[in-house]
């Protein structure tokens, strides 16, 4: 009879979530990523062509105007930090998505989400 119940009560149970473990921070962000959603001041920006930022260590190459970046991540804060060269920004990832708001004003985003004087980018990893 206790093995009745016992497994009824398995059957019925709710099976946990799998929990999905992500490498720290900089070893996620290294590859490429293509932007999915460009805003500046809470705008849509046309794009042309398709932007690739490519995480290297310590680096950010963007293939719009080919540029090269020194970054510095600090995964601690909240939000998380990012600093593009002199820009600072703020950074998170949903999922397989990274999601990044910097401002140009010299002035750290407080949020990571678009406003009227940020500029956000949403990327999602290239399958290369």
């Amino acid at each position: 009879m206790f093995t009745v119940l016992l497994a009824g009560a398995l059957l019925g149970a709710p099976v946990p979530k799998a929990i999905h473990k992500f490498p720290p921070d900089p070893e996620r962000m290294l590859g490429e990523w293509e932007i999915i959603v460009n805003e500046a001041n809470g705008q849509p920006r046309a794009e042309t062509q398709p932007t690739i930022w490519t995480f290297t260590d310590g680096n950010m190459n963007s293939s719009s105007g080919n540029t090269n970046w020194k970054i510095k991540l600090d995964p601690t804060q909240t939000p998380k930090h990012i600093d593009i060269g002199s820009y600072l920004g703020v950074y998170d990832f949903d999922g397989e998505k990274l999601t990044v708001v910097y401002s140009l004003d010299g002035q750290r985003p407080v949020e990571v989400k678009s406003g009227p004087i940020n500029y956000m980018s949403v990327l999602v990893k290239t399958k290369k």
